[in-house]
């Protein structure tokens, strides 16, 4: 099965490889999701009704992720927590077949969001970089240059924001023709409900209701992914 699955680690990295920074070894980060794949084979469970491919993606991209988290130096007693909090996720994730909410978490380590937000901040790892280095291929200027910007976006954040977004887009590519068609129409083409409604051949309030339908979805997978 993991051999079947092999190339489901490459397109996961291509995904990701383009918002990683130079400095990571790409060789390493799929060794690694080589590893969360033989990980996913070996905690798979069929009854639990999703398939194989969209639990080794969960697996995959987490393995991916963790590694990028710890190529920094972390206390022992934030390494420690840091296993106790990805052994409870992955416990989740097999129970739930889906990434855990935040709520989910604290209930199951006994904690409040507060509690759940220092442990996260406690096993966080730095980031170094060469203050003196360019800060991008298009930029001449430096680190320093950025230090003091409190706009600037964290590429933990960007990443898993662009990640996020991603997601969504092929979230929407699943919805029904008319939801997606209504999205497309109100948001993108800027028409009103009343102009849709006439288009479509239905009643305004059927637009509006099917709109509500639409971002409803949506909205309950984007609380999944992100608590």
């Amino acid at each position: 099965m993991a051999e079947d699955h092999l190339p489901l680690v490459k397109i996961i990295l291509n995904k990701m490889k383009a918002r990683l920074p130079r400095s990571v070894d790409l060789d390493d980060l799929h060794s690694v999701g080589v590893l969360g794949l033989i990980d996913a084979v070996k905690k798979f469970d069929p009854e639990r009704g999703y398939t194989f491919e969209t639990f080794a993606s969960f697996r995959v991209r987490g393995a991916i992720q963790d590694e990028l988290r710890n190529l920094d130096t972390l206390s022992r007693t934030a390494r420690r927590k840091q296993r106790h909090m990805h052994s409870i996720v992955e416990e989740l994730e097999q129970q739930l077949g889906r990434s855990p909410s935040d709520n989910e978490i604290c209930k199951t380590l006994g904690i409040d969001h507060k509690a759940l937000s220092k442990w996260r901040a406690q096993t966080q790892p730095a980031d170094y970089v060469f203050l003196d280095s360019p800060a991008d291929d298009e930029e001449t200027g430096s680190w320093h240059d950025r230090i003091a910007d409190e706009r600037f976006e964290l590429f933990s954040e960007a990443f898993e924001k662009e990640e996020l977004m991603e997601q969504i887009v092929e979230k929407i590519e699943t919805l029904p023709y008319r939801q997606r068609k209504i999205l497309h129409l109100y948001y993108f083409e800027g028409m009103r409900l009343t102009a849709i409604a006439e288009e479509l051949g239905v009643s305004e309030a059927r637009v509006s209701q099917i709109r509500s339908q639409a971002l409803e979805s949506l909205r309950t997978f984007v609380q999944r992914i992100v608590g």
